[in-house]
């Protein structure tokens, strides 16, 4: 499965889990990231 930025945020929008594992997402400035769900 290709992943574009529009799947990948409509991913993390809904905390979909079968995500997970396929990407991460992060906030630079706290250095935090987390899996899609």
């Amino acid at each position: 499965m290709e992943l574009d930025f529009e799947a990948c945020y409509r991913a993390v929008k809904s905390r979909d889990g079968r995500f997970d594992g396929r990407f991460y997402t992060g906030v630079t400035s706290t250095g935090i990231y987390c899996r899609p769900s």
